[in-house]
């Protein structure tokens, strides 16, 4: 295998993140959706409605918060209350590498070198 095979199957950031904004797409369309049985209204007319950026606003912060936790955690400290092996979320975004490969990501680009 030549060193460009090895790279094309390394996990990258960049997956992780597109599959990271298709869980917040999934978390705002559902709730989007949700509040419009509930109101029983069109759910395109009710994206323009206070009551949308409401209903979107808790279940698109829990999902963040779900995802950014696992990001800033170290998948190679044994002491994480997150098991990155068989964690459904770490799954999602790609399994471990791709996590600590985001991680890396953002840590270097919110690092001040001086």
């Amino acid at each position: 295998m030549s060193n460009g095979d090895k790279a094309s199957h390394e996990p990258s950031a960049g997956g992780a993140v597109l599959k990271w904004a298709g869980l917040q797409a999934v978390g705002d369309v559902s709730a989007v959706l949700v509040l419009s049985i509930a109101l029983r209204t069109n759910p395109v007319e009710l994206l323009f409605s206070p009551q949308a950026f409401w209903a979107v606003l808790g279940p698109s912060g829990l999902i963040f918060g779900a995802v950014f936790t696992r990001v800033n955690d170290d998948p190679d400290n044994p002491r994480n209350a997150v098991n990155f092996d068989t964690d459904p979320i770490v799954r999602c975004l790609g399994g471990k590498g791709a996590v600590r490969a985001l991680r890396n990501v953002i840590e270097e680009a919110t690092t001040v070198k001086g």
